[in-house]
Formats: structure tokens, C-alpha cells, sequence
């Protein structure tokens, strides 16, 4: 019998409860910011739980195997520029929380003033609005990404949604 997982709508940053804190938003505490040791594995496990979701519904709403998700967490595998992407967009983050995941990784987020790539230009679109519109969805960025020829973040796309 096959479990199903529930995919949550992740909400949007405007419909969220606005963070008393900014530092507190990106970093979990001030303190953690000062002394920099807030890592990746600490800032996606409190961004899921501060959606209520599972590692399993975050490897469903990014189109990342749930292993891989666990291996990120646990520190064994490095994050990859299009891994970063597809969790960033996948879970709909705010633009300074992306900056921070990026800068914990030691990856470099695309810009637009500097991209000249069709498929990051494309990224850069989908990461700035992510969080503020629900039609930059990751799917509506693979399904892009794929109609000029490329290599999509993630396995998830309208050819597979729902395909089970």
C-alpha cells in the first residue's frame, strides 16, 4: 500500500504573521547572529517547523527525494547551486532568508544585473517573487526552465504533477 504525503500550500510572506524581529526571522536569534553559528541544517529544520511541515512534505513541495533532504540536514552532502534554488523556491522563502541560506552554504545567488545565463535569469525571476506571488511556483520555474531546453532544479513539473 502506497503512503500518500500530504502536500501543505506554503503560505505567503504577506499572509504569514509579520516577524517583531528581523534578525530573528533570518536567523532564529540575535545571538545566533553575532557569533554566526546558525548553519544550513539549523535554518531549514526552523523555516520547516516554522511552517508546520515534514521533511517529507518539504521533499514534495521542492521535487527533492526526502533521502537527499535528510542527507542535506544531517551535513553529509554538500548543497548544490540548483538543490539551494529548488528548496528556496519550493518553500516560498523571503528574499533575506534566502541571501542567508546562499551565504551558509558558501553559494553564490544569482543576480540579475550580472546573469547573462537565460535558465538563471529565469531562477532570479522565480526567487524574487517566490514568496510574494503565488504563480512563481517551483513548478511554473522547472516548467520554464524546461521550454527553453534545460536542466529544471528539481524533478517537479506540470508533466508529473499529480502522476502518482
Amino acid at each position: 500500500m502506497k503512503e500518500y504525503i500530504r502536500i501543505p500550500e506554503i503560505p505567503l510572506y504577506n499572509e504569514m504573521p509579520k516577524p517583531k524581529d528581523k534578525d530573528c526571522f533570518i536567523f532564529g536569534s540575535k545571538k545566533a547572529k553575532i557569533d554566526h553559528s546558525d548553519t544550513f541544517p539549523l535554518a531549514i529544520k526552523r523555516y520547516t517547523e516554522g511552517y508546520d511541515i515534514s521533511i517529507e512534505q518539504a521533499a514534495a513541495v521542492t521535487g527533492i527525494a526526502a533521502s537527499s533532504l535528510y542527507n542535506y540536514i544531517a551535513d553529509y552532502r554538500e548543497v548544490t547551486y540548483s538543490v539551494m534554488c529548488a528548496v528556496c523556491i519550493g518553500l516560498r522563502l523571503h528574499p533575506d532568508r534566502q541571501r542567508h541560506l546562499f551565504h551558509l552554504c558558501h553559494v553564490e545567488r544569482p543576480d540579475r544585473d550580472y546573469c547573462t545565463d537565460p535558465r538563471d535569469l529565469i531562477i532570479v525571476d522565480y526567487l524574487d517573487e517566490c514568496a510574494f506571488d503565488r504563480a512563481f511556483s517551483l513548478i511554473a520555474c522547472n516548467d520554464a526552465i524546461i521550454n527553453i531546453n534545460r536542466k529544471p532544479l528539481s524533478s517537479l513539473s506540470s508533466d508529473k504533477e499529480g502522476s502518482e
